[in-house]
């Protein structure tokens, strides 16, 4: 008998190319922003290595991405409208897809490692996102908007 353990470490290899592909379809609207994705679940081939191309992997929906920018939040509906749009274009499967809006200060410091935190303790002006669906139609679902604390950006 045979056992063997699957992983999602193609998802990793994979994540620096997906996150230059994202930041170059994004940029256009957020202007530098910095984008983050995370794998999860596992690869639902076992032939997946290293040797498979992003938009194979990319095809199967198995990450969430984070885009965060110091622009002003002042189209974030409109924005986060046409970032979805051109996911949809460009047949992008995102499992959830969110765009933070932080103060300039903090996002040119900011790492991938302060996601977490930023999002627990609201450090953020806006948080909107939505959910792409490949169920009951092809697209994204409700869209959230979160606003950060309420001190936030006013020290």
């Amino acid at each position: 008998m045979m056992t063997y353990f699957q992983d999602n470490y193609v998802g990793y290899l994979k994540k620096a190319e997906l996150e230059k592909y994202i930041y170059e379809l994004v940029k256009p609207i957020y202007g530098a922003c910095k984008v983050y994705i995370h794998p999860y679940g596992f690869a639902l081939e076992d032939s997946w290595n290293k040797g498979i191309d992003m938009r194979t992997y990319e095809s199967v929906g198995m990450y969430n991405a984070y885009i965060f920018t110091s622009k002003q939040a002042e189209s974030i509906e409109e924005d986060f409208k046409r970032t979805c749009e051109n996911f949809i274009n460009k047949d992008l499967h995102v499992g959830d897809l969110s765009v933070t809006y932080i103060k300039k200060e903090e996002f040119d410091k900011f790492e991938e490692r302060l996601i977490d935190y930023t999002f627990n303790r609201l450090k953020f002006y806006y948080r909107i996102s939505s959910v792409y669906s490949k169920v009951d139609k092809i697209g994204f679902g409700d869209v959230d908007i979160l606003e950060g604390d309420k001190n936030y950006g006013k020290q």
